[in-house]
């Protein structure tokens, strides 16, 4: 009966009831994800991907909280729904400039990102889904939609290094050779990205923590002997980091 108010609101015409309803699925996912109240949630997985495609930035936003839940607590529920899921979830990590105003403050104006948060849970929730699907999935489809992730806001940013960290250790990562140059060519621009002349302390160290990131994230990559081989690593390596040797995998490979 719970489960049938919460749908209709999902399915109702009140905006902040559909976004209340997602976030208070989220709620249950995590305090009682087991036992009977846990199973009945697998009926709410409908709604729930049709809310991905809701018109209002805030429900598609509680949504993907609430999918992310789903895959952390009861992936299992989630794993009949992936086909059906994925495209769409993808969707919501590229930038929409409609969601993007200007705010008139008088002596100046500043951009206001409305789908920022939306792009952020989007994120995340691709990272739940590789940690509980990662064999599951394809993986370079997945891939894909790294690069845009790479030239968005910081905090996407560190976002899709962490997601690449994890795709480094899956045994299904030589998958992803086909997008390895342009996932690569994102990362350079964060390398060879210079802050402004009079960049405050904080963003110097945003700036040097973006660095940090994708390097780690471009040794994660060279360190698959699959992906250290193509002729896109072998450039980026030789121009960003040209002092390191082989990684250990690569040179017990030529040993051999």
């Amino acid at each position: 009966e719970t489960m049938g108010v919460v749908e209709a609101a999902m399915r109702g015409s009140n905006v902040s009831l559909r976004a209340t309803a997602a976030l208070a699925v989220k709620c249950a996912i995590s305090t009682m994800a087991t036992g009977q109240v846990g199973d009945a949630l697998a009926t709410i997985l409908p709604p729930l991907l049709e809310a991905l495609n809701d018109d209002n930035v805030s429900v598609r936003k509680a949504t993907v909280q609430c999918i992310s839940c789903f895959a952390r607590h009861r992936s299992e529920l989630l794993k009949p729904f992936l086909g059906e899921l994925l495209p769409i979830l993808y969707q919501q990590t590229a930038k929409r400039m409609d969601l993007v105003r200007v705010v008139d403050l008088g002596p100046f104006k500043y951009s206001e990102d409305d789908g920022l948060d939306l792009r952020k849970g989007a994120f995340e929730c691709m990272s739940h889904i590789l940690s509980a699907f990662a064999g599951e999935i394809d993986l370079l489809q997945f891939a894909s939609h790294l690069p845009s992730g790479l030239r968005d806001h910081e905090d996407i940013k560190s976002l899709a290094n962490v997601i690449i960290l994890q795709l480094a250790s899956c045994a299904e990562v030589p998958s992803i050779v086909p997008c390895v140059g342009e996932i690569l060519a994102s990362l350079g621009e964060i390398l060879t990205h210079k802050p402004k002349a009079n960049a405050v302390k904080q963003e110097l160290e945003r700036h040097e923590d973006a660095v940090r990131a994708a390097l780690r994230s471009a040794r994660a990559l060279r360190a698959v002997p699959a992906i250290a081989y193509t002729d896109e690593m072998i450039a980026f390596a030789s121009r960003f980091l040209p002092e390191e040797g082989a990684p250990s995998s690569l040179k017990t490979d030529m040993e051999l």
